[in-house]
């Protein structure tokens, strides 16, 4: 289970999701398209961590190919591939359905993630828009016409959402705005991932007769201690919420899909805030501690 969610994380999330969702604005989209101006907070440092985690993490002497129990050329490396290689664009309500979760109240991802979803996903078509006023305007963005295309072919886009309308476009953002921000968010950080004993190598050894010799029992080995330290050191990016407001950066601040997007946010963390005093409290998805990209 450690090593597949861990996996979902490094592989989907941050190489796919993120990767090309950031590729996509930055490849095709000038500096002042309004599509890359909204959506660009959600990408803050997204190729900085993939590139770090090139040589720090993935790298034959880096910190999981020395730190983890898998070999590297047949192990890590392969999986990495492999997670690479079966990725398809999925929606997730379809995600849910498929674990037979979808109208489960007692699965959170069910509850707040789809609660989150649906608000990221309207933000999107509101914004789509308000920008695109006419569907001829729409058409002749050749700049957003080719980074559609990039994701088709990136993402493994479904048949049926590969044609350049503006609705399957719609759609495809907010799945990636989503998956960026609460999904990544609900996987788990990767510091919580290296605690793993999968990942610590915890081992005992014999009994010592001094209490400094029996904490020894307790411990990783050194390299595996070191590893966790690093792990922990370097993904700690500090990093703004959706909770916190972004406008400054929009076309035009004072748009009214950002503004229906603060309400129904502010909602969601009073909503979330009341089932917490009935549950276990869970913040996966609540829009004050959710990181507004996938920066870590």
């Amino acid at each position: 289970v450690f090593m597949k969610t861990a996996f979902i994380h490094f592989c989907e999330l941050h190489y796919m999701w993120g990767n090309h969702g950031a590729c996509a604005l930055r490849m095709f989209l000038s500096p002042r398209h309004p599509i890359r101006r909204a959506f660009t907070p959600h990408f803050f440092k997204t190729h900085h961590t993939c590139r770090r985690a090139q040589y720090s993490l993935f790298d034959r002497r880096g910190i999981l190919g020395r730190g983890s129990s898998l070999k590297y050329d047949e192990g890590l490396k392969k999986v990495f591939h492999d997670f690479i290689g079966g990725f398809e664009y999925k929606s997730y309500p379809d995600e849910l359905k498929e674990q037979d979760v979808l109208d489960c109240k007692f699965h959170v991802g069910a509850t707040d993630g789809l609660d989150l979803h649906k608000i990221l996903s309207q933000y999107v078509c509101n914004l789509f828009d308000e920008i695109y006023t006419h569907e001829e305007k729409f058409k002749a963005d050749e700049e957003l016409k080719r980074a559609h295309e990039y994701l088709v072919d990136e993402l493994r886009i479904p048949k049926h959402l590969q044609e350049y309308t503006m609705d399957n476009v719609k759609e495809i953002w907010g799945e990636i705005l989503f998956r960026v921000t609460g999904y990544h968010n609900m996987i788990g950080a990767v510091t919580a991932f290296a605690l793993d004993p999968a990942m610590t190598n915890v081992r005992l050894q014999p009994k010592g007769r001094t209490m400094t010799e029996e904490m020894e029992t307790i411990v990783a080995p050194k390299e595996s201690a070191i590893s966790v330290a690093l792990i922990s050191a370097i993904t700690q990016i500090p990093c703004p919420t959706i909770g916190e407001c972004w406008k400054q950066v929009l076309e035009n601040p004072d748009c009214t899909s950002y503004a229906t997007l603060r309400e129904n946010l502010k909602k969601l963390e009073q909503k979330i805030d009341q089932r917490n005093l009935v549950r276990n409290d869970n913040v996966d998805f609540h829009p004050r501690y959710c990181a507004i990209s996938i920066s870590s």
